[in-house]
């Protein structure tokens, strides 16, 4: 399971939808979506199963009403497949 906070420019938690993307630019037909459940203000957790090893990105995306906010890692290494 994987946790990520948001806070907005004054340090206050951010609740919203959030969304995460891995996306694999080797092989964009593993890219999935999956959402994060927001378990405390500000605080998401979900579950990610990489398809394959290699070379991830993630593109996360958060929605609070009408206002709208992403961010990408990084690209990272993922060493152990989840099949």
């Amino acid at each position: 399971m994987y946790e990520i906070s948001v806070q907005d420019k004054d340090g206050k938690p951010v609740s919203g939808e959030m969304e995460v993307e891995a996306y694999r630019a080797s092989d964009a037909s593993k890219d999935f979506i999956t959402s994060f459940k927001e378990v405390a203000a500000g605080n998401y957790q979900g579950y990610i199963s990489f398809p394959l090893k290699g070379y991830w990105e993630l593109h996360i995306h958060l929605k609070r009403g009408k206002d709208e906010f992403a961010v990408d890692t990084d690209r990272f290494m993922v060493t152990e497949s989840a099949i």
